[in-house]
């Protein structure tokens, strides 16, 4: 029995060579092509905040038509990480 299941599956194989290359091929493919997305995304959005970081660029910026009174001015610093306000003209 054991023999004769390893004589139809060594067959089989043989039969579609090209069909089960072709397969792991498509495969090995599919799986460079996720593991590659899943390693960009991280060092792109380490290299986005590092660029961001050297060119010093704000994280928040607070507009209001009536403009921001003295009065605002220590509560938005008492905000959490606030590190400076700008006035900008």
């Amino acid at each position: 029995m054991q023999k004769t299941f390893l004589k139809t599956i060594a067959r089989s194989v043989r039969a579609n060579r090209a069909r089960l290359l072709s397969v792991a091929v498509i495969i090995l493919l599919g799986v460079a092509f996720v593991s590659g997305l899943g390693t960009l995304s991280p060092s792109i959005l380490h290299s986005f905040s590092e660029d961001l970081r050297a060119a010093n660029v704000s994280d928040c910026i607070a507009v209001r038509e009536e403009g921001i009174g003295l009065t605002l001015l220590p509560k938005i610093l008492s905000v959490n990480m606030t590190e400076s306000l700008k006035a900008v003209e």
